[in-house]
């Protein structure tokens, strides 16, 4: 006596019930798990992307001024939105570090730079005035380091 093909075949009772109610069971979970994630990694990548105010120091006036993402934001005593300035209008593409603010509204930033031919890392403090993006670089505080 052989054993017929429905024996040696035996599938799991959960299997069986997923399949009484055809594969759209199945297809339907496999495409909410795939959403899910890309959900997931949709909103993992946005709060990269998007970042808070990362330093902030009061100015002239009781002024407010924000280091927020890229952007120097200045605030007025009241909260009011005074002035927004894009750090990269002083060639800074993406601005790592404190800054400072200077009795008149001039702003200390961290300029530094690398370029790669040859492998070589500038650092400097400048004063930059916000309302012409014209910087000056402070005496004694650009060096050049080889790597």
């Amino acid at each position: 006596m052989h054993p017929s093909n429905n024996d040696t075949h035996r599938r799991s009772p959960l299997i069986d019930k997923l399949f009484e109610r055809g594969s759209s069971a199945v297809f339907t979970l496999l495409f909410m798990l795939v959403f899910l994630m890309a959900v997931f990694l949709w909103v993992h990548a946005q709060t990269i992307i998007l970042r808070g105010p990362s330093y902030m120091h009061t100015g002239p006036g009781n002024s407010l001024y924000l280091l927020l993402n890229d952007d120097l934001v200045v605030l007025g005593p009241e909260g009011e939105d005074v002035a927004q300035y894009a750090l990269d209008r002083f060639s800074i593409e993406r601005y790592v570090g404190d800054f400072g603010i200077f009795s008149n509204g001039d702003v200390l930033l961290d300029q530094s730079s690398y370029s790669s031919s040859p492998a070589m890392w500038t650092t400097g403090l400048s004063r930059c005035i916000l309302g012409t993006s014209r910087c000056t670089q402070l005496p004694d505080s650009g060096q050049r380091h080889g790597l």
